[in-house]
């Protein structure tokens, strides 16, 4: 593909929200890391931020190579992939806020995050390949397809019901005022996730990528500042 061709794509109002959901982000990491050192921050809270950067990345690689099938297949396993693995890591995320984080959680949503792995990269199960839809590409459903939106719906409902519990009456001030805080980033999120379910399943031929993307950025802006004013949150814990 020649380099006017990439422009071209990445002109699309396809690509639009992809582009401003990852300046967005490279701008709130960029701000984030003068305050938060790295190396303080809980492996999970960082699985969560780099898979949330991984699916923006991966998805305007795709626009960047749409006229090559094998590349942009490729690319899609690793845009799957990284939304389960973000899907996953909400539910830490969200039993960490209430206080209830033990090892046997951490070790059943990494054996899940493992199975998707390989579920995701298993030729012929979840993407059979890819094909044109216009300016953009999606996927040619495998027959296991069905198991990347039940993990990805499963996961960030499990999250919210989790997090609702932390804003009960009988919860702590601390509990609420965190719970509340991170609810307010991930109900958008949940909102459009939903939204382009219901469109797929009605049969609607569309690609949601691009506002997902958006509202995931909210999500990881909403992150960071609660970061910044609670860092305690997000640390290294012995658990």
């Amino acid at each position: 593909m020649t380099n006017w061709a990439v422009m071209e794509n990445l002109a699309s109002p396809y690509a639009t929200p992809c582009i401003v959901a990852l300046c967005f982000k490279l701008c709130i990491f960029f701000i984030a890391k003068k305050k938060i050192k790295i190396k303080q921050l809980n492996p999970w809270f960082l699985a969560l931020l780099i898979s949330s950067f991984a699916l923006n990345f991966f998805e305007f690689a795709i626009f960047c190579f749409v006229d090559k099938p094998k590349v942009t297949f490729l690319l899609l396993k690793f845009y799957y992939f990284s939304g389960a693995s973000m899907s996953i890591c909400l539910v830490w995320l969200a039993a960490n806020t209430i206080n209830k984080v033990h090892l046997e959680l951490r070790l059943i949503l990494l054996l899940l995050m493992s199975e998707m792995l390989i579920l995701i990269f298993w030729p012929g199960l979840i993407i059979l390949g890819v094909k044109p839809m216009g300016d953009i590409i999606t996927a040619v459903r495998g027959p296991a397809y069905w198991i990347i939106p039940i993990i990805i719906l499963s996961c960030s409902l499990m999250s919210l019901i989790i997090l609702i519990s932390g804003i009960r009456p009988s919860a702590d001030t601390i509990t609420k005022k965190r719970s509340m805080t991170i609810l307010t980033g991930l109900i958008p999120l949940l909102g459009v996730v939903l939204a382009v379910f219901l469109a797929l399943k009605a049969g609607v031929e569309m690609n949601g990528a691009g506002i997902i993307s958006l509202a995931i950025t909210w999500l990881i802006l909403t992150l960071i500042y609660s970061a910044r004013q609670d860092l305690s949150l997000y640390q290294k814990t012995t658990q």
